[in-house]
């Protein structure tokens, strides 16, 4: 995640907020690999290993038959593990569809008795259980024949140690042979289960090559190779001879402005792009401009440090987001520093309360054109969902009377700012 928020969303990568879900999945996969897959795999390996070695220590001539078994049980499980998945799968479909059908004839209920229609539902329901049932077979059967097919394999290999220790004179004493016979039978399960731990791995692979190619991407606009210690910056900012171009030709061309510290601008243009680039250009990490330069107290954003630009900026967005915490935290994002007293005064300037109604005069909540006058005022303006950064505010009507029947227009208090929407009764 720390690797994601350096990245420039359709810069650095097109989908950003498209790149959380494959990323969690993929940290299961791999987590799936190294807390159950993965010690369950090395602890087989570890056992089949110690096996075959134990049985060419003690019976080299017998050596073969348990190898030979290990095989022959690791292609059974490839060969019925393929269809086994087909038919699993095809059995949860089958079971999908049944429950599906069923819920849709009962929410149906009225119109089968409308038109009679009970006999047909019915047939319908059975037609698809009955092809459910089918595929539950099928997979009930692959299972039971892989059981026997490992235990064949066993029983065959148990056979062949006993045949071979016979037909050899001097053979094995009768405690190797026991431990032979045991190695064989031991070794089937062990590579049958090897084999079905394919999977998981697959997974886990593909998993991490997804991650690597994410981890690879890196931001365009990085940290500067040396950066400069500034203290505590006025806000002077400058754009010098800035030329940008876009798709759909030049956006700037040699632009020049200079933003005094403490003053108020409001950047106006056609469609919120140019003023949108010009912030990317301030924040040096969003965005450069193809010549020119941005000056922020006469040093260049891009000698700075990515820590030391951040913390002179506040950023109000026009969407802004809310973070699963309380509302406390939310405002207190920008200076996690701040104490209670400083959140509370910010949350009550940002959104004072309503004044209190008289007997003739209720006050509901409507929307207000007001941009925010500080970082505080963002949080306000994050809990609309406009698309503007309109703050919440309550505004004053007057209920309808005998003399008035139609109630008075909604009034935003305070009077400065001009009524916008007022929300439904």
């Amino acid at each position: 995640m720390h690797h994601l928020h350096r990245l420039s969303p359709g810069r650095d990568i097109e989908d950003l907020e498209g790149a959380a879900t494959p990323l969690l999945e993929d940290v299961a996969s791999l987590r799936d690999l190294v807390g159950r897959a993965g010690p369950r795999l090395l602890g087989a390996v570890i056992a089949l290993v110690t096996l075959l070695i134990t049985v060419l220590v003690i019976a080299p001539s017998l050596a073969p038959v348990p190898i030979l078994a290990a095989v022959l049980a690791a292609v059974v499980s490839i060969l019925t593990g393929r269809g086994g998945e087909r038919r699993e799968t095809a059995a949860r479909t089958d079971a999908a569809a049944l429950a599906d059908t069923a819920q849709e004839l009962l929410a149906a209920t009225r119109t089968v008795q409308s038109y009679g229609l009970e006999d047909r539902a019915a047939s319908t329901l059975a037609e698809v259980g009955a092809r459910a049932a089918r595929s539950r077979s099928a997979a009930r059967r692959g299972r039971v024949l892989g059981l026997a097919a490992h235990s064949l394999v066993g029983a065959a290999g148990a056979v062949a140690v006993l045949l071979l220790a016979g037909a050899q004179s001097g053979g094995p004493s009768a405690g190797d042979l026991v431990v032979v016979l045991a190695a064989t039978l031991a070794a089937v399960p062990l590579a049958g289960a090897i084999v079905r731990f394919r999977v998981e791995i697959a997974s886990a692979v593909a998993a991490a090559s997804g991650l690597s190619d994410l981890l690879s991407r890196n931001a365009a606009i990085g940290e500067p190779p040396r950066t400069l210690g500034v203290g505590r910056l006025r806000g002077e900012v400058v754009f010098s001879a800035i030329t940008a171009h876009s798709e759909r030709g030049p956006r700037f061309d040699g632009m020049s402005v200079v933003i005094p510290a403490g003053q108020h601008v409001a950047l106006m243009d056609r469609s919120g792009a140019e003023a949108s680039a010009l912030l990317s250009y301030l924040l040096s990490r969003f965005d450069q401009p193809e010549t020119g330069r941005v000056l922020m107290d006469r040093y260049d954003t891009r000698s700075l440090s990515l820590a030391d630009l951040r913390g002179a900026l506040a950023v109000v967005q026009r969407e802004p987001a809310l973070f699963s915490e309380t509302v406390r935290e939310n405002i207190r994002a920008g200076r996690p520093e701040a104490d209670d007293l400083e959140v509370a005064e910010a949350a009550r300037r940002a959104a004072p309360t309503p004044s209190t109604p008289s007997r003739r005069t209720g006050t509901r909540p409507c929307w207000c054109a007001a941009a925010p006058h500080s970082p505080t005022d963002a949080v306000a303006a994050s809990r609309s969902p406009a698309p503007c950064c309109a703050m919440r505010r309550w505004c004053r009507w007057t209920a309808p009377t005998p003399s008035s029947p139609r109630a008075s227009a909604p009034r935003c208090s305070p009077r400065s700012m001009r009524w916008w929407r007022a929300a439904p009764r």
